[in-house]
């Protein structure tokens, strides 16, 4: 089975939740963490050993390494 390496969109508190449970699971790895502010994908992205981060959304959807996105913003953004 491949390995799932997700991307997130989105640096809020709801990511967390899934972020948390990424870090137990085997066969998931966050690989990318996209948000508008630079600053909040680092410091997410730091948060979870990860080392890519976007401010360029199609930039991340291109990143041939990620096959799962996760949309960690408010409904209304969706």
């Amino acid at each position: 089975m491949e390995k799932v390496r997700l991307g997130t969109i989105g640096s809020g508190v709801i990511v967390h939740s899934i972020l948390d449970n990424v870090m137990r699971t085997e066969g998931i790895e966050l690989t990318a963490v996209y948000s508008r502010s630079a600053e909040k994908a680092e410091k997410l992205a730091g948060e979870y050993g990860c080392t890519r981060t976007y401010t360029d959304l199609d930039a991340m959807l291109a990143h041939d390494e990620i096959n799962t996105i996760y949309i960690a913003t408010p409904n209304l953004l969706h």
